[in-house]
């Protein structure tokens, strides 16, 4: 054979060859080094960064909403240094009555940390809370590019990944109302857990692996979903296996050959999982030991175990719409339990998902990065888990968005997947695939910056619940007390009249409207009315029927009243919080040395207790005994030193003393705390103008 013949074999072996490579090419590289990208990358990202930074100063100007206001505002615990440990050892809920316990079925101990050292960085100014989630939600971001560049292999993948993750609408919930970071710090915490692992994975070094560990029990307590996260790392292994393993069944030929293959990656799956898994064993066990219990259902929750399984496919489409559809963001979703598999909300539901695996399995089959394809896909699923166990969700929030934080991040990746493949397979294609990624990224973004006002204040949020919800009778409840704590009260008895009509069993309503007549001054009526609701509300806590005592005290009905404080007294606790009631009410009457006789006698019972201790020195003022009113409250700071009513009453009292420079300083940390208190900024004024007045008391503290 001549050389020329020989020569010409080898470049038609070769054209056939760059041929094949077009018609087939080769998956991109799963290892890069995870963390070395270019200067341009780094611009790129910064902008990245930037961009969702600036979408999200809207929620800034935000205010708190819902549990907010029991958690942080209402919270008389969470100033106390003591407040953090205690979160470790307790249910997060256990500053509604520690002396009863657990107060829920929650343990989220990094939440309660979380908030209570927010509360003694900014107070409960909403600014700074709202800035620090915003803060987290960027680390996020720079994770979710870290791990796309390593999943894909590719740097634009990884950017579009992190964009599309940034100005995600369905993350505004979870990034701008202040109790739900747990959703958000659980998700940023679980991605560095993955990004770390994959460090570990790719340089073999058992310090990431400890970071990662670390990383996904730090998730573990901020959220209970997180249990999921070892099941990712085992699917991440098995369709994408290091560099050595055994290639995903389907690349080589016989199948014996791919039966080792499913066997090997199976066995190498559970073990890489493993030293998850016994993290999360080590939760459970935790948990079990703080609650009691692992799970409960929800004490709203009386859904059957049919209704629970007919009702997961619409609540997995609910989800999967609400990670896709920008328009589908928001603090309410319609979900209604469903009967019979015969009801078109269960059937079609199953059909779309049905239709949804065949379709995406299909696409993928001959492709050969498609392990990467369906690892992305099985991200947006494997974290959905654990809240598709719908008995232990409140009925009206079967599907929300905050539940959709880390889930979402599979969407994004696998977004970027199929944008970087595309732009890879034409150079022609690379402008119109990155403007069509601005573009839908532009589109989110705007919807993003219309979507945080929902979460403004309470009349906006549970206004567009009712719009999406109308018939919900919570959401009319809180929209009603809301409206109520804004003076609105003809509004307000709208609101709650129609939740009570819409759910005649929700006697809580019943209850709120009696506080709305009560406002108006229809006292026999609110008494009538909270007095019926209290017979269909065993569990009521003490101060319900303190309430009612008062309105029967303030509608003359002096027998009544006397009756439902001896009702009181017997329920547990009730001995001590009937007796403030009586000091409180000799209080109002300006009776300062009968409720100081009153507090005495409590406080050799609860000598610790902030709120005898205020209502003492409250009692000695009014009698003018400023130095043994300042005493009470002195002791009082010294148990519970974030309160501001505390600082606000030892500034006045300092004030009255003549110790301006010392009011002035008590009153400066009552503000800290609460930035908008109108007596406090009253006192404020005149502190000041004391101060500037020639000749002033002011004693250096």
């Amino acid at each position: 054979m001549s050389n020329r013949t020989a020569r010409g074999r080898v470049k038609s072996a070769q054209a056939k060859a760059k041929r094949g490579d077009r018609a087939n090419p080769p998956a991109p590289p799963r290892s890069t080094s995870g963390t070395g990208f270019s200067g341009r990358q780094k611009l790129f990202l910064a902008g990245i960064i930037l961009a969702t930074a600036i979408v999200y100063l809207r929620c800034l100007s935000n205010g708190y909403v819902f549990d907010d206001h029991e958690m942080i505002i209402l919270n008389r615990h969470i100033g106390e240094w003591s407040f953090l440990w205690k979160a470790l050892v307790n249910d997060s809920w256990w500053f509604r009555d520690p002396a009863h316990l657990p107060q829920s079925h929650y343990y989220r101990p990094l939440q309660d940390i979380w908030l209570g050292l927010n509360y003694h960085a900014f107070g409960l100014n909403p600014i700074g809370p709202h800035a620090l989630m915003v803060g987290l939600h960027l680390a996020a971001v720079i994770f979710a590019y870290l791990i796309a560049v390593i999943v894909a292999g590719d740097q634009f993948a990884g950017l579009t990944a992190a964009l599309l993750f940034g100005v995600l609408p369905v993350h505004a919930e979870a990034v701008i109302w202040a109790t739900a970071i747990p959703e958000s710090l659980c998700g940023t915490l679980q991605l560095a857990a993955f990004y770390f692992y994959l460090r570990y994975r790719e340089q073999a070094r058992s310090s990431g692996l400890v970071v990662s560990l670390a990383m996904f029990g730090g998730a573990l307590f901020s959220h209970e979903s997180a249990i999921a996260f070892p099941l990712l790392i085992a699917v991440h292994e098995f369709l994408l296996p290091r560099r050595g393993s055994h290639p995903f069944p389907g690349q080589r030929e016989g199948p014996d050959k791919d039966g080792c293959a499913i066997v090997s990656n199976g066995r190498k799956a559970v073990s890489t999982a493993l030293p998850f898994i016994v993290v999360a064993i080590v939760y459970l066990g935790v948990r079990f030991a703080v609650l009691g219990f692992i799970a409960r259902r929800d004490v709203n929750n009386q859904a059957t175990l049919a209704q629970i399984l007919l009702t997961v496919p619409t609540v997995i489409v609910h989800n999967l719409a609400d990670i896709i559809d920008p328009f589908q963001a928001g603090p309410s979703h319609r979900i209604i339990w469903i009967n019979s598999p015969a009801s078109p909300e269960f059937w079609m539901p199953a059909v779309v998902l049905a239709l949804i695996a065949a379709a995406g399995l299909m696409a993928v089959a001959d492709i050969p990065n498609r392990n990467a394809y369906l690892f992305s896909a099985a991200w947006v699923f494997i974290p959905m888990l654990p809240v598709l166990n719908l008995c232990i969700l409140y009925p009206n929030a079967l599907v929300a968005d905050r539940y959709l934080y880390f889930s979402s991040f599979g969407f994004c990746l696998l977004s970027g997947e199929v944008a970087a493949a595309i732009a890879r397979s034409n150079s022609a294609w690379r402008l119109p695939v990155g403007a069509a990624v601005g573009t839908l990224a532009v589109v989110y973004a705007l919807v993003l910056w219309h979507v945080q006002h929902f979460w403004h204040d309470e009349i906006e949020l549970f206004g567009r619940c009712i719009e999406r919800f109308p018939d919900s009778g919570f959401c009319h409840n809180r929209l009603g007390m809301a409206l109520q704590a804004a003076g609105d009260l003809k509004d307000a008895e709208h609101e709650l009249r129609t939740a009570f009509q819409l759910d005649p069993h929700d006697y809580a309503s019943e209850y709120d409207l009696g506080m709305v007549h009560a406002r108006e001054g229809l006292y026999a009526q609110a008494a009538r009315e909270t007095a019926e609701a209290l017979k269909h509300l065993p569990n009521a806590p003490v101060s319900a029927y303190i309430e009612l005592a008062e309105l029967y005290d303030l509608a003359h009905d002096n027998s009544a009243s006397e009756a439902t404080f001896a009702h009181a007294e017997k329920l547990p606790g009730g001995g001590l919080e009937v007796a403030l009631a009586r000091a409180r009410n000799s209080l109002a009457r300006k009776d300062g040395a009968g409720a100081e006789h009153q507090l005495e006698k409590l406080s050799a019972v609860a000598p610790d207790d902030p709120r005898v201790l205020l209502m003492l020195g409250s009692a000695r003022a009014i009698q003018n005994r400023y130095d043994d009113a300042l005493a009470a409250y002195q002791h009082a700071l010294r148990i519970a030193p974030g309160d501001p009513t505390l600082r606000f009453l030892t500034a006045l009292t300092l004030h009255n003393l003549g110790r301006d420079r010392e009011a002035l300083k008590q009153c400066q940390l009552a503000l800290r705390a609460a930035p908008s208190n109108p007596n406090a900024l009253a006192l404020l004024r005149l502190i000041e103008r004391s101060l500037s007045r020639p000749g002033s008391r002011g004693i250096p503290g």
